[in-house]
């Protein structure tokens, strides 16, 4: 598979992708009924997903996540949403380990390994939801990446996107742990994120950060384990989300969340729409 003039503008690129899912172990399966301040996350995020998609997704719908790989969401979606799943990567790596998840978790879905921007064409205009998570900050051009990701969608369907809050605390963190990852992203806030998908022909429902604080392990990837920086950074990020816990503890005792800000928001998120009819 040749890559495309626009996805030769990957930050990461594929050799980056590949190595990082050689060898990782499989997530655990997504629970959002799980107790416990470990499943926080999981918990607002399907309380973000079961809002957004209400009545605007019909019953057995079709979702496609993008940049599917080691994804636990898509058995998330077809288990709690009762959707048709399918994701796309172009890593034959993380397309392998996605097919093992949905196995694992006896969920059917169809996953292609295919460039984004080199689509199979029965896939365009064929989804009621499009979700990526974590894939339009790697490329310098966001509107075309957006562009290509909201393809994907029927007239009249949803666009996803979270990308991680690369601003304040969160930012600042991720590049200590990890610089080079780090630097395979390009820092998007809510306005401009909004503005990528506003000029892309969406209409914009919602962009804001998303949870009011967390730090991600996930930034660990691709270090060596065995090091004591590693082992450093590791008992770090846990030290920080003793923190996320207690806030979220107080969230709970209060019965009302704090507000998701760029000091300490984990994420930055867009629901769009994809117009049902071309207008002109």
């Amino acid at each position: 598979m040749q890559p495309s003039e626009v996805a030769a503008d990957d930050r990461a690129g594929l050799r980056y992708w590949d190595d990082l899912w050689v060898g990782q172990e499989l997530p655990a399966p997504i629970d959002p009924r799980a107790r416990g301040w470990r499943n926080n996350v999981i918990r607002r995020l399907d309380a973000f997903f079961r809002a957004a998609f209400g009545a605007r997704v019909p019953s057995g719908g079709k979702l496609l996540e993008i940049g599917c790989g080691a994804s636990a969401l898509l058995p998330y979606f077809a288990k709690e949403h009762g959707l048709e799943v399918s994701g796309l990567d172009y890593s034959p790596e993380a397309c392998a380990q996605a097919q093992r998840i949905l196995a694992r978790d006896g969920v059917s879905g169809r996953i292609a390994c295919s460039d984004l921007f080199i689509p199979p064409q029965a896939m365009l205009g064929a989804f009621d939801v499009v979700t990526s998570f974590g894939v339009a900050e790697h490329f310098s051009d966001t509107d075309a990446c957006i562009r290509a990701i909201a393809t994907f969608a029927k007239r009249g369907g949803l666009v996803v996107t979270m990308v991680p809050n690369l601003g304040g605390l969160p930012g600042a963190v991720h590049r200590w742990l990890n610089r080079k990852v780090y630097e395979a992203h390009v820092p998007l806030t809510p306005h401009r994120l909004r503005d990528a998908h506003v000029r892309t022909g969406l209409t914009v429902l919602e962009a804001r950060h998303l949870i009011s604080i967390f730090f991600d392990e996930k930034n660990l990837l691709g270090l060596d384990p065995t090091r004591f920086s590693t082992r450093v950074k590791r008992t770090l990020v846990r030290m920080l989300n003793l923190v996320a816990a207690v806030v979220w503890t107080i969230e709970r005792v209060g019965r009302r969340e704090m507000p998701a800000t760029r000091a300490l928001a984990p994420y930055v998120i867009v629901l769009a729409k994809r117009p049902a009819m071309v207008s002109g």
